[in-house]
C-alpha cells in the first residue's frame, strides 16, 4: 500500500493493514469537535497497533526563504505537546468509534456470530481490532516520522525523551526516526516527492 503525507511518500510492504486516518471518514466526521489525529493508523502482524505522525521540515522548494526548522527549534516543547494531544485524542477516538458500533443491533447481534469470518466485515473487523488493542499499551506503538535538512540529533534527542516522558503509560514504545534511519527498512520504504 502507497500513502502520501507530508510531500513523502510511503510504500507499506508485508503484513500491515493500514488506513490514512486524518482522513478517514470517521475522524473526519469528528474532528470539528475539537480532537486531533495522527496521520496514519496501522495493524502490524494482528496484535500491534501504530499510530504515525509525520512531519516534513525540509526545505523543499528554491522559493522559501526560512527554514522551517527555525519555530520548532526556538520551542521543541511545543511540537512535543502537539503530537502526544494527537496520540491522545486518537486513542479516545477509537473508543468513541467502538461505543457507536456497540449501539448497532446488528453489530451487537450479528457481528459476534459471522463478523469474524463473512466479508462484507471488513470495516467492522478493522475498528474493533484497532479499539482491543488500545486497550492495552503493550500492544501501541507510536512512529513520530520527522524529515529535517539537517540531522538535528540534538532536538530529536529532546523531542524524543519528552515524548517517551508523556505517552510512557499509553504505549510501549516510541520510536522517533526518519528515511536515513528507518528501522522498517524491510517492509516500508520512504521517499520525498520532490527528488523521485
Amino acid at each position: 500500500m502507497i500513502f502520501e503525507e507530508s510531500g513523502l511518500l510511503f510504500k507499506f510492504e508485508g503484513n500491515w493493514n493500514i488506513r490514512k486516518y486524518d482522513s478517514h471518514k470517521y475522524y473526519k466526521i469528528l474532528a470539528g469537535t475539537g480532537l486531533k489525529g495522527i496521520d496514519f493508523l496501522a495493524i502490524r502482524n494482528k496484535r500491534e497497533l501504530y499510530l504515525f505522525e509525520v512531519k516534513n521540515y525540509k526545505i523543499r522548494n528554491e522559493w522559501q526563504l526560512s527554514d522551517p526548522m527555525d519555530r520548532i527549534r526556538e520551542a521543541p516543547e511545543i511540537l512535543a505537546e502537539q503530537i502526544v494531544q494527537k496520540i491522545e485524542d486518537s486513542l479516545r477516538l477509537f473508543r468513541v468509534i467502538y461505543l457507536y458500533y456497540r449501539r448497532k443491533w446488528m453489530y451487537r447481534h450479528l457481528f459476534p456470530i459471522v463478523g469474524k469470518w463473512w466479508p462484507g466485515f471488513e470495516t467492522w473487523k478493522y475498528w474493533t481490532r484497532v479499539y482491543q488493542l488500545s486497550q492495552e499499551k503493550e500492544n501501541i506503538y507510536v512512529v513520530f516520522w520527522m524529515e529535517t535538512t539537517e540531522k538535528e540529533e540534538e532536538l530529536k534527542a529532546y523531542l524524543y525523551k519528552r515524548l517517551q516522558e508523556s505517552l510512557s503509560l499509553k504505549a510501549s514504545k516510541i520510536i522517533l526516526t526518519d528515511s536515513y534511519s528507518n528501522p522498517f527498512a524491510s517492509m516500508l520504504s520512504v521517499q520525498d516527492t520532490k527528488n523521485g
